[in-house]
């Protein structure tokens, strides 16, 4: 493990994932034997200067060194109206940091003994083929791309969590025979791209790459006390959802997914709570940075919506009509 200097941690956000940063901030600030440096790629100007400014001042309050950089990326790079372009900003890293880094999606969190990631960047010295090192996708899914056949290399990964070992990415995009990944962006169509940066990267990496294991990495539904780093494993983000709504939001999941599903979210709402929580007893001491900070997630809170609100509705509506049937049939027997 490198330890002659600070570590680093790579980050890629627009303001929409500043709230969700801050908490990840916290964790690392708290669950570190020695504090990283964390770089943030601000690409194509996507984080405004007010968040550059809350960050600088939440950084200094947890003692955390962060620098921002402004990246840019191409406009013609696929992204939706959840991926932003700064989805990007691990590759603009990746090209301009100039050490090994560990590149986490700011919808994550990190455990107490979470730096034994680092040593996996040393494995990738080991083995100069390997582009990255990332956490497999849970599902065996070969890509859309021509393979050949029986060809199991070319599994799935999730691009959240990854480990950039800088001599095995510069040598890796130096060969002629390999597409800087910027041209690979802009052929999503051709190779039938499902996603955004992410299938950019494992075309790149062509199954070339270090699998970080489970017990270390996982998603915060199928968390188990091994894990060291977890990363949101929902399609709505557990800080968007108000508090008292938690009950509507589980009762209208159990409509339509089966227990494990919904376990695994309220799994994962307790974990994220419980650090919300903690990072707000954290900034008693700082009363104007907390009703900003509170202030942040507010901005991204989202009531349900009348379909997604329906499934509960109907149950409730179904239960009141029983409970109410049930008395007046107790009442016609006397």
């Amino acid at each position: 493990m490198e330890s002659a200097q600070k570590k680093t941690i790579g980050v890629g956000f627009d303001d929409n994932y500043l709230y969700p940063f801050l908490l990840l901030a916290y964790s690392i600030s708290q669950n570190s034997q020695s504090l990283p440096k964390i770089c943030i790629a601000n690409v194509n100007g996507t984080l405004s200067e007010d968040s550059c400014r809350l960050i600088e001042k939440f950084a200094s309050y947890l003692n955390l060194e962060i620098k921002v950089f402004e990246a840019s990326v191409p406009d013609n790079v696929r992204t939706s109206s959840r991926v932003s372009i700064a989805a990007y900003g691990r590759l603009w890293l990746a090209d301009n940091l100039s050490e090994n880094f560990v590149y986490i999606d700011t919808d994550s969190l990190v455990l107490p003994g979470w730096e034994e990631i680092f040593d996996y960047a040393d494995l990738l010295d080991q083995n100069r083929e390997l582009l990255l090192g990332a956490m497999p996708a849970l599902e065996n899914r070969t890509p859309p791309w021509p393979i050949a056949i029986g060809d199991t290399t070319q599994y799935r990964f999730h691009s959240g969590i990854l480990i950039i070992n800088h001599k095995n990415w510069t040598e890796h995009f130096s060969k002629k025979e390999n597409l800087p990944w910027q041209k690979i962006a802009s052929m999503h169509e051709e190779l039938q791209f499902v996603g955004h940066d992410q299938p950019v990267l494992q075309y790149a990496a062509q199954g070339k790459y270090l699998h970080l294991p489970p017990d270390l990495v996982n998603l915060a539904t199928k968390y188990t006390q091994t894990t060291k780093v977890l990363t949101s494993g929902v399609w709505k983000k557990p800080w968007t959802v108000p508090r008292d709504q938690f009950f509507e939001y589980i009762n209208s999941m159990m409509m339509y997914q089966d227990y494990k599903q919904v376990f695994g979210v309220i799994k994962e709402l307790d974990i994220y709570s419980k650090f919300e929580d903690e990072m707000l007893d954290f900034l008693e001491g700082q009363p104007d940075l907390k009703i900003q900070v509170i202030g942040v997630k507010k901005a991204v809170q989202t009531n349900f919506s009348f379909r997604e609100n329906l499934p509960f509705t109907l149950s409730k509506g179904l239960s009141d009509l029983m409970t109410n049937v049930g008395k007046l049939l107790n009442k016609l027997k006397y």
